[in-house]
């Protein structure tokens, strides 16, 4: 059996993960994303450009819940991580 090529991870996971290794211990957090956003004349070939837009993830966030907003249902808390 080949070794694997590919791992997916829930958001929730992700979380979990990311909230072990800054040492959480309360709150609510769930994975966040910041996009960045660009345009540019592209096509599959020069006679069929048009204008386009170009998405990025320039990074990951681990966002923490204020008090009373609504729990999305990717969102961990970190008081009951073991």
């Amino acid at each position: 059996m080949g070794e694997a090529a590919l791992f997916k991870f829930e958001l929730s996971q992700v979380a979990t993960a990311l909230i072990k290794a800054q040492g959480l211990k309360e709150g609510i957090w769930y994975v966040g994303f910041e996009f960045g956003f660009g345009a540019a004349n592209a096509g599959p070939s020069l006679t069929e450009i048009k204008p386009s837009m170009i998405m990025s993830i320039n990074n990951l966030t681990l966002v923490r819940l204020k008090e009373g907003e609504p729990v999305p249902s990717f969102a961990v808390d970190a008081a009951k991580i073991v």
